[in-house]
């Protein structure tokens, strides 16, 4: 049975303290009453659903979120994955139902039944960020191993929580904020524009990733002459109309939306976002992914696996 989660509920006053000399009558008030009991509350994992979760403050929401990633199934090698037995679906995953719109969630699913670094180390053609591949026989493991999950039922169940990812990203717009946050020229960042990037860094990866599972398990279906439609890039509604069509569909119906376009305007349209932010070069790691979602756009009908 698994421990109950500790929660500083009962403090978020002292967290939410606008200056030292706040929270330190706000400590002062409360006396003798600060012990261990008062400072933290703790939930039954048990008990646990949307509704609970979604009342809970922000960083109690990331902790249940962190306690509930460390109850997906351990791998045996943590590089690559075990094929799935029977046949899986994102609503059997209890993280799914009590986090069925957070990004960061369905980011963590899509890359549960993800073999990452096979598919960071084939989409780098043969560089994982700045590490080399160095044996031409480690490669083609890699790329072996990426095709053939590319046909699995893990690879359909990744890219319906990648695409329910992506979906969250989009639908959690700027609605939210301020005015005074908003210096800069807004008209770029409507509702189909993800949020800010000020909240939470790894959005940055998170969308990264999710994008290139969509290319990983679109590359293997129809191949696409642009020349015969539009291009890339030219409509981002319909783009956003495929992730959420996948988003919604059954992994035994996902197979009849695998397209190499649709898959490829995902990772047009991601670029196209993180390029936005990827300015002055000052992190590497985040140039070296805008660079591998370029070279992915310009090489659309390549054989990569």
């Amino acid at each position: 049975m698994p421990p109950n989660i500790p929660l500083i509920g009962p403090t978020q006053d002292l967290w939410d303290a606008p200056s030292a000399n706040a929270w330190a009558a706000m400590v002062s008030a409360k006396g003798g009453s600060l012990d261990a009991k008062s400072l933290l509350s703790l939930i039954n994992p048990d008990n646990l659903s949307k509704t609970s979760i979604n009342v809970q403050a922000p960083f109690d929401r990331s902790v249940i979120l962190a306690f509930e990633a460390l109850l997906l199934p351990s791998r045996d090698d943590p590089v690559q994955i075990a094929p799935s037995t029977g046949k899986p679906e994102p609503e059997n995953f209890r993280m799914a139902s009590i986090f069925p719109d957070c990004p960061v969630a369905n980011t963590y699913l899509a890359l549960h039944h993800t073999p990452l670094h096979d598919l960071l180390a084939v989409s780098g053609d043969s560089w994982v960020f700045s590490q080399k591949v160095l044996q031409p026989k480690s490669f083609a493991e890699h790329q072996k191993r990426l095709k053939q999950w590319g046909q699995s039922d893990d690879a359909a169940v990744a890219v319906i929580f990648a695409c329910r990812a992506l979906r969250a990203f989009t639908e959690h717009g700027n609605a939210d904020e301020s005015p005074e946050d908003s210096d800069d020229d807004m008209d770029a960042w409507e509702t189909e524009r993800p949020r800010m990037w000020k909240d939470d860094v790894s959005d940055y990866w998170g969308m990264y990733v999710c994008a290139l599972i969509c290319w990983a398990y679109g590359h293997q279906g129809n191949r696409w002459d642009g020349a015969k439609g539009t291009e890339l890039g030219d409509d981002d509604s319909a783009t956003l109309q495929w992730v959420r069509a996948v988003a919604s569909t059954r992994v035994k119906d996902v197979v009849r939306l695998r397209s190499k376009k649709n898959a490829m305007s995902v990772v047009s349209l991601v670029k196209g976002w993180l390029d936005l932010d990827c300015l002055g070069g000052r992190s590497r790691l985040y140039v070296d992914a805008v660079g591998v979602l370029r070279k992915l756009e310009e090489g659309i009908n390549c054989k990569w696996f």
